[in-house]
């Protein structure tokens, strides 16, 4: 496995997915967008995960490689490959693949409860338990607008 990462600030790295990836032998490499490091080609790989940040989707003008990010994203989604978002990385992916994102009306601090579907059968997400918590949730966007591809989280009411 080849993967790409996107990382937005120096303080939220891939960490722990590193550490697993180097263990099974598979490659990453990490793109600091927040050093202006360019995109590269994606076609040498396998697997695309993006990090969050303090940022939301729609501060472009403080964060100016947003629209870059979301073309990549977008050419990305096309391959049909994997994607791992995480937490600004599914605001990017909403925005990337039609959707948008604004600020949550009601914010979902703490835990939340999620609920895996039949959709997540890839062997990332498959892997999952039925039912689980998501440790811990602060402020952030949300999606205003699905794009036609998702499906929504019963338990997420912010989709």
């Amino acid at each position: 496995m080849r993967v790409l990462v996107f990382q937005h600030t120096p303080v939220e790295p891939p960490a722990a997915f590193a550490t697993h990836a180097k263990a099974a032998g598979d490659s990453m490499d990490i793109v600091h967008l927040y050093r202006d490091d360019p995109i590269p080609d994606l076609a040498p790989y396998s697997h695309l995960m993006v990090m969050g940040g303090p940022m939301d989707v729609w501060e472009v003008e403080a964060n100016p490689w947003i629209p870059a990010e979301i073309d990549a994203i977008a050419r990305w989604v096309q391959t049909g490959h994997p994607y791992l978002g995480i937490c600004l990385g599914h605001q990017l992916l909403a925005e990337a693949t039609g959707g948008a994102c604004a600020a949550m009306q009601t914010p979902e601090i703490g835990v939340t409860p999620i609920q895996r579907t039949d959709a997540a059968k890839d062997p990332l997400l498959g892997a999952l338990p039925r039912r689980f918590n998501e440790p811990l949730r602060g402020p952030c966007g949300a999606m205003v607008k699905r794009p036609v591809a998702i499906k929504r989280q019963p338990s997420a009411q912010n989709l």
